[in-house]
C-alpha cells in the first residue's frame, strides 16, 4: 500500500469538461461515451483534509480530457492548497477563463510567489494552431 506521506507529486484532473476539440483528444473521439464531470472543492478537501497530506507535494491540476481553467473553483481550489504548503502547476490551453480570473491567480502567485506556476501550453502557430487546438485562440 502506498503511504500518501511517500508521494511527492500528484496530478489532478478536476474536470473533464474543455473549451478545445483537439482531433486527437479522447474526449472529441468519443463525444457520444464520455460525460463531462468534475470534482469539487468539498471533494479536494476530503482527498487531502489536513496539511499533513499537502504541506511540499507539488500538484499539477492538468488538462487531460479537460482544462482546469473552466473549473468554476479552480480558484479555490489553487487556494487551499498554496495555503496549506503545497505547490501548484495549473496546465492550461490558455484558451478560456476571463480576465478577472487571471487577475485572482496573478494574486495567488504574489502571495505564493515560488509555489505557483501557470502553464499555458500552446501550440502551433498562426497558420496551424487551429488544426491542432480547434476552438482554442
Amino acid at each position: 500500500m502506498i503511504n500518501i506521506d511517500d508521494v511527492h507529486r500528484i496530478e489532478l484532473e478536476i474536470t473533464s469538461d474543455c473549451n478545445a476539440a483537439c482531433p486527437g483528444c479522447a474526449r472529441t473521439l468519443n463525444k457520444d461515451i464520455l460525460e463531462v464531470n468534475h470534482f469539487t472543492l468539498q471533494d479536494l478537501i476530503r482527498m487531502f483534509p489536513d496539511e499533513r497530506h499537502i504541506k511540499d507535494k507539488a500538484f499539477t491540476l492538468c488538462g487531460v480530457l479537460g482544462d482546469p481553467m473552466i473549473h468554476p473553483e479552480v480558484i479555490e481550489m489553487t487556494d487551499y492548497l498554496l495555503r496549506r504548503g503545497g505547490r501548484v502547476t495549473i496546465s492550461t490551453n490558455a484558451g478560456v477563463g476571463t480576465e478577472e480570473l487571471y487577475y485572482e491567480l496573478g494574486k495567488l502567485s504574489g502571495r505564493y510567489e515560488y509555489n505557483f506556476v501557470l502553464q499555458a501550453c500552446i501550440d502551433g502557430h498562426a497558420e496551424t494552431n487551429h488544426i491542432y487546438r480547434v476552438h482554442t485562440k
